[in-house]
């Protein structure tokens, strides 16, 4: 093997390793099952996650220290992360959807959540959402898939979803 095939050889090698632990660019979706959230069908986490773990999947993060919980905000993304102050480690995230008068991003997401093999984006109401998950006593905003808590919120008409929070079922 000659001088310049190692170095060719070598330069992929590194070419590999920068694609593997590639930040993610954007969201097309994000799927949720009973212990795991996967984003892009490409990263996982598990929750709770320390805050440089999660940079290093979603890349560089604006922070704002508050009490009781410091909120790590990936405004391209439209993700959120809530770190309680005494635990050091993100406990939950919430994707934004649309305005919600106090915490947001500053972009909104537009792909689709998957949650325990259930699809669900922008355009889905209280009702659907009760249709989808079949819920007999109506619209409940809480889902418990395994080992984590799944908690949608929409606009009080019922018609506009705001975000969806997802964190590990105590």
């Amino acid at each position: 093997m000659t001088t310049k095939d190692k170095h060719i050889l070598y330069f992929a090698f590194l070419l590999i390793g920068f694609s593997l632990n590639a930040q993610i660019k954007s969201i097309y979706s994000i799927t949720i099952n009973d212990s795991t959230i996967k984003f892009n069908d490409s990263k996982t986490i598990t929750l709770p996650i320390s805050p440089d773990s999660l940079i290093k999947h979603l890349g560089k993060a604006r922070l704002e220290r508050g009490h009781p919980n410091s909120i790590y905000y990936w405004d391209t993304l439209a993700v959120m992360g809530y770190m309680p102050n005494d635990l050091k480690s993100i406990t939950s995230l919430d994707i934004c959807f649309s305005e919600s008068g106090y915490y947001e991003t500053k972009s909104f997401y537009k792909g689709k959540v998957i949650i325990n093999g259930q699809s669900i984006d922008k355009d889905m109401t209280k009702s659907r959402f009760a249709e989808v998950f079949m819920r007999k006593e109506g619209f409940l905003p809480e889902l418990e898939i395994g080992t984590m808590k799944v908690l949608v919120e929409f606009e009080e008409k019922g018609n506009i979803l705001i975000g969806v929070e997802v964190s590990k079922n105590k």
